[in-house]
């Protein structure tokens, strides 16, 4: 039932004529140590394939030297790439979960295959999994503190997991790391032009209006940057609705004179175009249709669904040479179809008109009307505090004109109902995080693989011992905090497991196993209220985890007697396995309590 956790270090890179290699190039490290080893002419030769596009012929030879090789970690986390790369998910799946099964066995593994969690997590982006991929890249950034990439892709699950399970909390967590990725490489415009995307989301109009003009200072010509700048301005005026919707009519003009190549939403920002042009300037239509019988069909345009978010790539491409960041598919373009090209301008034919019937006086018929949907006018925001430069450049946008702001709206209540305050159950008492230091993680790796040798030996103490070394090297040792509480609590040390157990989690409040690992804790301590806290935040997190449903299942039924919300998860352990080892006990259960 619990499991231990093992480490996350920095992504190991090899030196080549004083050339660094960067972690998105960590593929091709593997194979430059390969040389020589058995199994290495089919690891270089899958890894060729690859470079040269032959997806499916890399997949074969990577499958066959992953046989000749079954213990070469760097194997399969090329096939995993392969595979991942010519769209099956599952195999890719496969492939990196049998790198980290292969570290589970030899500790001495543990921190070269890091890189591993940002493949998954790339994975599970790419599966529209945000709470898995934030998960595995908040793993990955644990060991790989200097890594942009890691922090970049960290902050955009965290995003999209924000907008898809509606919580607040992921939006903060997106917004560090996203800080942290500009602190890393402060030029960076696709991560200040994803950093605003974050305020937006907050409806922060001024702050996401800074960070795009922030990535446009940085590159003048960054496409998405200037399609998000007109989208706010046209959505989102601050100051003089007109001014700003003049804004963006430029912006878009600009947008569509760069280069057609790198244009991913060509055509919905012409139609956008089209639109705001009917709007500001309808007597360059009037007219075209005067002296026609009928009036002309109304052209209804959808308009553009949401802010672009540049560069949402998760197929991994090989650019020539090995060098240079990684790019693939962007993930975020309209499906085919979705916008109508704009109208042509028709002129009348020139047909012999019949003469007049003398009748009441005819309406002018009207002129060719675009319809488009009125932006919500905003309301006055609250001034929020001045993100630290570099972040965002300081701007002075035109003072808006004084709106009285609208009461917001209370808050949906959450689906879980308040658990009972019962004086009989006794209440965990929660201890201030203060976030720790960081420390030498080298050293205390060496610490920390002597106690997970000892800890599987089951020799406690000495496990004990040891992750305490690793954390008086390295205090922020998320993964040694963990293994620390498991040891302790197997120890009988119920009390110094929950403290280590509160640590490990405020350090990665996404770690699966030490949350589920918590909550375990808790029920022993017959914290039971706390522990169904927990679960609940778990269940959050990772809603399909069979095991959290049905942990809390039994803690509402038989510790604080809640049947009917018992019954939710016990029928949600039946969905995820119906042939689950309780099953037909569990299928009693709910017959006897409809």
């Amino acid at each position: 039932m619990f499991q231990l956790i093992l480490p996350q270090l920095e992504a190991q890179t090899i030196k080549k004529k004083k050339l660094v290699l960067t972690v998105a190039a960590l593929m091709a490290t593997g194979l430059l140590v390969s040389c020589g080893q058995s199994g290495s002419g089919g690891l270089a030769e899958g890894e060729r394939l690859l470079r040269e596009g032959k997806t499916d012929k890399a997949v074969q030879v990577l499958k066959r030297a992953s046989t000749a090789s079954p213990d070469d970690w760097r194997t399969f986390n090329l096939l995993g790439m392969a595979c991942h790369r010519a769209g099956n998910r599952a195999d890719a799946m496969r492939a990196y979960r049998q790198v980290l099964a292969l570290a589970e066995q030899d500790v001495s593994l543990i921190h070269t295959v890091n890189v591993v969690h940002y493949n998954l997590g790339r994975l599970y982006l790419d599966a529209g999994k945000v709470a898995e991929a934030a998960r595995e890249l908040a793993t990955y950034t644990l060991g790989a503190q200097r890594s942009f990439s890691g922090y970049y892709w960290r902050g955009t699950a965290e995003l999209l997991a924000a907008k898809k399970l509606g919580r607040q909390e992921m939006l903060d967590r997106a917004e560090k790391s996203l800080r942290k990725a500009i602190e890393l490489k402060p030029n960076s415009a696709v991560a200040f032009n994803r950093l605003a995307l974050v305020f937006l989301q907050r409806g922060d109009t001024e702050r996401a209006l800074a960070g795009l003009q922030r990535a446009r200072q940085i590159d003048a010509k960054f496409a998405p940057a200037i399609l998000n700048l007109a989208i706010l301005h046209q959505r989102y005026p601050i100051g003089d609705p007109k001014q700003a919707k003049q804004k963006a009519l430029q912006l878009y003009l600009e947008y569509l004179a760069l280069d057609a190549e790198k244009l991913v939403r060509k055509e919905a920002a012409q139609q956008a175009l089209n639109r705001l042009n009917n709007e500001l300037n309808p007597a360059m239509i009037a007219g075209l249709d005067a002296g026609t019988g009928s009036a002309p069909a109304t052209a209804v345009v959808p308009p553009i669904g949401r802010l672009m978010e540049s560069n949402q790539v998760v197929a991994v491409r090989f650019p020539k040479g090995g060098n240079g960041p990684v790019r693939g598919t962007i993930i975020s373009n309209l499906p085919p179809g979705t916008l109508r090209p704009p109208l042509a301008r028709v002129r009348p034919s020139a047909v012999k008109p019949k003469p007049p019937i003398s009748t009441s006086k005819q309406p002018k018929p009207p002129a060719e009307v675009v319809q488009v949907p009125e932006p919500s006018k905003p309301v006055e925001p609250v001034t929020p505090p001045k993100p630290e430069p570099p972040q965002v450049a300081k701007v002075e946008p035109p003072k808006p004109e004084p709106v009285t702001p609208k009461p917001e709206p209370s808050k949906p209540q959450e689906v879980e109902e308040s658990l009972p305050n019962l004086p009989n159950i006794a209440r965990y008492q929660y201890q201030k995080q203060v976030q720790p230091k960081k420390g030498d993680r080298d050293a205390a790796n060496k610490h920390f693989k002597k106690a997970l040798h000892s800890h599987k030996l089951n020799q406690l103490e000495v496990a004990i011992a040891g992750y305490r070394k690793a954390l008086a090297a390295d205090p922020g040792y998320q993964q040694a905090y963990g293994n620390l509480a498991l040891a302790a609590d197997r120890a009988g040390d119920l009390a110094a497991a929950l403290k280590a157990y509160e640590i490990a989690l405020s350090l990665n409040p996404l770690s699966l196993d030490s949350r589920y690992n918590f909550a375990l804790a808790l029920n022993k301590g017959k914290y039971y209220i706390d522990a169904v806290r927990e679960l609940n935040q778990l269940l959050r997190d990772y809603p399909e985890h069979l095991s959290g449903h049905l942990q809390l299942a039994n803690l509402l039924d038989k510790q604080l007697e809640q049947p009917r919300r018992a019954r939710t998860h016990y029928a949600k352990v039946i969905k995820l396995n119906p042939s689950h080892a309780q099953a037909s006990g569990i299928r009693q259960w709910l017959s006897e309590h409809p």
